[in-house]
């Protein structure tokens, strides 16, 4: 069943033309200045701004560019911000799409953003030379890595394709099918520990309470992580004002670049609240190497099951707790991305109730004895419908839509056209995910049967995780994570949005960008399990 697109709302319409004048509005402090001092040399400095972005994007563009050969949306650029809001906002993926199905024959699509112009892969075949093929050949651009200092010195912000590789050789050992297997059952306990949060706070029978889900599933996720990461219970579920959760949630509060960024700009007044997050890692990982070196068997040795045992019993000297400290700043990365999973499968499954209905069913069926009959991997993967579900719905609406734009370190070709060197190039999971090209007509339409065809679980269009060697080392661990907790809540639990909710894919997309959904769900007990 396709929804019925909505119109942007007047909120949105305003933040659009406002980004539109920005400029203009940059040159305020120029005209001002004219107009009291009569500074005549500082307004023409102020007008050249403007008057540079018009040429770019109004003449160089279109007829000087070297790349001009590559397709561009037929939507005309602005002169002064060429294609703004798809380009500067962090790629608007929404609009982004626009664009690409103004052009649905291009592999590959240059828009300009006010001063310079980005390349968007498109195409399964451009997709894949970006990201696999030519990996080597790119440089990841990230302005924000030098203000956050140590949150980005792991895996997620290694800039060339050499580090990275050295990152990921690091911590791979940990991610192996194995590994992330013995994980399991500390992702069936903490999704317990959901159920019961999400009964004790939300249910009261007979009726129905409302539920703001958007909370309680990053706790249920910062507990789920640390547990999976150095064996420690965070308890940030049920007790989230304890002076730990307090402080991490003081750091990583918003979890976005810029709130990292203030962090580490004006650490002289917040260092202390990073410094004891750090803290509490680094004696968790010592004492674990502490106890590996005093262990005189390997069977000692393989008595944890979380990621800093598996990395310290693979090669304990390949790491210190400082280097560690540093790829846990990355790794909890996907407490968000995983919170934001299960949020948006919900909103979802409250549009839909009868595919709701089913999975329960399913659920239920398959494990009649409840929730704690569930213990294994194999329980877990017969679920079919859950697995069919959870991946449209990170199609449709992916936790991190933007992949972190490249550079090419020299002049290459992507699928027959030249890209110039240090231009940005972009891939946009809400776009690929969403090509008619690559999923046909319904596209945009959520059919959990999809997945039941094999040649749809080999699509190379479905970039939620991205491909190749920069691909997320997680996958695995967020797909079980998100399962079980999506067990414990659907089999125990009916959600509904209120009557006057107003979520559509802009306020998905916008939380895959800020993490700041905050749905109201009606919780409702279901008895019988």
């Amino acid at each position: 069943m396709q929804e019925i697109q909505k119109p942007e709302p007047l909120a949105q319409r305003i933040r659009s033309a406002a980004l539109d004048w920005l400029p203009l509005l940059i040159l305020l402090p120029y005209i001002i200045n004219f107009l009291i001092f009569r500074d005549f040399d500082m307004m023409i400095c102020g007008l050249s701004v403007p008057i540079y972005a018009a040429f770019y994007n109004s003449v160089y563009f279109r007829y000087f560019s070297k790349m001009k050969a590559i397709p561009s949306p037929k939507t005309s650029p602005s002169p002064l911000t060429g294609h703004f809001n798809a380009v500067f906002t962090i790629m608007h993926g929404i609009r982004t799409l626009k664009y690409s199905k103004e052009r649905p024959e291009a592999s590959i699509l240059r828009v300009a953003n006010g001063d310079g112009q980005s390349i968007i892969a498109l195409s399964p075949k451009a997709i894949t030379e970006v990201l696999v093929a030519h990996d080597d050949l790119f440089v990841k651009i990230n302005p924000l890595s030098f203000f956050i200092g140590r949150l980005a010195r792991g895996i997620l912000y290694a800039k060339d394709h050499e580090q990275h590789a050295q990152m990921r050789g690091a911590l791979l050992p940990a991610f192996t099918t194995e590994n992330v297997h013995a994980l399991v059952p500390g992702f069936l306990s903490e999704a317990g520990r959901l159920a019961s949060v999400v009964r004790h706070e939300a249910v009261t029978e007979p009726s129905a309470k409302k539920l703001n889900t958007s909370r309680i599933l990053m706790r249920s996720a910062t507990d789920t992580m640390f547990l999976s990461l150095i064996g420690k219970h965070f308890n940030a579920l049920e007790n989230a004002s304890s002076f730990l959760n307090s402080t991490w949630e003081r750091v990583y509060s918003q979890d976005n670049g810029l709130s990292a960024t203030f962090y580490e700009i004006f650490s002289f007044i917040k260092w202390k609240n990073l410094d004891t997050i750090d803290q509490y890692v680094s004696e968790a990982f010592l004492q674990k190497l502490s106890r590996n070196d005093f262990a005189e068997s390997a069977a000692e040795k393989q008595t944890s099951s979380d990621i800093a045992s598996f990395l310290i019993n693979h090669d304990a000297q390949a790491w210190t707790s400082k280097e560690f400290v540093n790829q846990v700043h990355s790794l909890l990365k996907m407490r968000k991305h995983n919170s934001q999973g299960v949020a948006h499968t919900l909103v979802f499954l409250s549009k839909y109730p009868e595919t709701q209905t089913r999975l329960r069913h399913e659920i239920r069926e398959s494990f009649p004895d409840g929730f704690h009959s569930i213990n294994t991997v194999r329980d877990i993967e017969s679920l079919s419908l859950l697995d069919g579900i959870l991946r449209e719905v990170l199609r449709l609406a992916p936790p991190r839509t933007l992949i972190t734009p490249r550079a090419p370190k020299e002049d290459l070709y992507i699928d027959g056209y030249c890209i110039q060197k240090k231009t940005p190039v972009y891939v946009d999971s809400y776009v690929t995910n969403r090509s008619e090209l690559s999923w046909g007509p319904d596209a945009s339409e959520f059919k959990p049967e999809r997945w039941e065809n094999s040649e749809t679980r080999q699509n190379k269009s479905m970039m939620t995780f991205y491909k190749g060697p920069r691909g997320c080392i997680g996958e695995k661990f967020a797909m079980f994570e998100m399962k079980a907790k999506l067990i414990a809540l659907i089999g125990n639990f009916e959600f509904k949005l209120p009557d006057k909710a107003n979520v559509d894919e802009n306020a998905l997309y916008n939380n895959s960008l800020s993490g700041s959904l905050s749905i109201p769900f009606v919780v409702t007990a279901v008895k019988g399990w």
